[in-house]
């Protein structure tokens, strides 16, 4: 087990590992995602384009005192396509990417006292799987060759979030989660405003 997947581990157990009065009657509420991402770094900008992207999660909270959640949430983020155009003597090539991601997080949630608990904020620790889907053509003086193919990586992410709850069965959330992908590991950043939907 990877050092990211022993950290991503532990703070999923907290509540258990920490000793935290999660109690049968303690407050338990599952519930929808419904966000928009943009790309938040320069490389995965290049990779996707910077338009807004589609996301869809679902989660789970568990509330241990009156203002304190702990949260795991299950997500899918779809990114637009981004192409690259490169030029040199004897061969064009432009590459197309689709870039995709699954991931599972851990968050822990404070709701503070003022404004009747309205707001909230938090961090999270998340297990990212990140998908590229890339068509590479290349025009050459001998023909046109146009290969394709799909990698994956998985990486840790890092986030930080802020909410306002309209009702108590409707939210609005915003989110910073870092992260890193590609072969070379590139740092990334993705920003979402999502719609939760409390059940």
């Amino acid at each position: 087990m990877t050092g990211s997947m022993r950290a991503w581990l532990g703070i999923a157990l907290l509540p258990v590992l920490g000793g935290l009065p999660l109690r049968a009657d303690d407050l338990v509420r599952w519930g929808l995602q419904l966000g928009l991402t943009i790309p938040a770094s320069n490389d995965l900008k290049v990779t996707t384009g910077s338009g807004l992207n589609p996301a869809l999660g679902a989660y789970g909270e568990w509330g241990f005192r009156e203002n304190q959640v702990v949260r795991g949430r299950a997500e899918l983020g779809f990114f637009g396509k981004g192409t690259q155009v490169s030029d040199t003597p004897g061969l064009h090539q432009d590459m197309t990417t689709t870039v995709k991601n699954a991931s599972l997080g851990a968050e822990y949630v404070f709701r503070p006292e003022w404004q009747r608990g309205r707001w909230s904020v938090g961090a999270g620790l998340y297990l990212i799987r990140w998908t590229v889907d890339s068509t590479n053509r290349l025009v050459t003086p001998v023909g046109a060759f146009t290969p394709s193919g799909s990698t994956t990586w998985t990486r840790q992410g890092l986030g930080v979030l802020a909410g306002y709850r309209w009702t108590e069965r409707v939210e609005l959330e915003f989110r910073i989660v870092s992260s890193h992908y590609g072969q070379e590991n590139q740092p990334t950043r993705v920003a979402s405003l999502n719609l939760l939907l409390h059940f």
